[in-house]
């Protein structure tokens, strides 16, 4: 199950490269044209369905859906169809704390604790500073829990999650409610590449 679901993660991701490859050249294709290409792409079998807008100055100016929702049901995908992003949120993620690197708003390599309303210091190496850079390069100290019952793995339906802030402090400081210790690993910050889902949450507390 767990491959069938990261190769849909890829393929999806796929999708969505070929979608910004042509939506984001010099000279755009007309919209009817990039919805061809998604019929043709979800058609070939790739991927059952694919939804995409386009957003300028807050407002959406371009979407379109394709492909199926359901296919045991026959229920097709629509703008309101709610998908897994998983990791594509990254590229979001990333995007956005780069624009504000560029304005001014944030630095790469200063403090994270910043930016953020309570400091974070990894408990085997309280004297090192974890920065932005860190955390976005997946080098903070910080891993996955290594416990599957830790309440990172808890899914909710929808909307009903709790907001990350306050439960990203209490779960990942010591002095925390639901502290886990596992999520940080024995190297200190800035020494190590540890591919951390938990480190991309922690940026997102502070721009979303």
């Amino acid at each position: 199950m767990t491959e069938k679901i990261y190769s849909m993660i890829c393929y999806l991701g796929f999708g969505v490269l070929i979608l910004l490859a042509v939506t984001c050249t010099k000279n755009p294709v007309a919209p009817q044209d990039t919805e061809t290409l998604i019929r043709n792409y979800v058609d070939s079998g790739a991927i059952p369905s694919l939804a995409a807008c386009i957003i300028k100055n807050d407002q959406i100016v371009w979407q379109y859906a394709y492909g199926s929702a359901n296919r045991e049901e026959g229920r097709s995908v629509s703008d309101e169809t709610v998908y897994i992003l998983a990791s594509i949120s990254k590229t979001v993620t990333g995007a956005a704390v780069m624009q504000l690197v560029e304005r001014g708003l944030i630095y790469l390599d200063a403090d994270i604790s910043d930016y953020l309303p309570f400091q974070v210091r990894h408990p085997q190496y309280p004297d090192i500073i974890i920065t932005t850079r860190m955390v976005l390069s997946h080098r903070s100290g910080l891993g996955w829990p290594a416990s599957p019952e830790s309440s990172f793995y808890v899914t909710y339906f929808n909307d009903s999650a709790p907001p990350f802030y306050p439960w990203i402090k209490e779960f990942m400081l010591p002095d925390g409610s639901d502290y886990n210790p596992s999520i940080w690993r024995p190297t200190a910050p800035g020494e190590r590449y540890w591919y951390s889902n938990f480190g991309q949450c922690r940026i997102k507390t502070d721009i979303w």
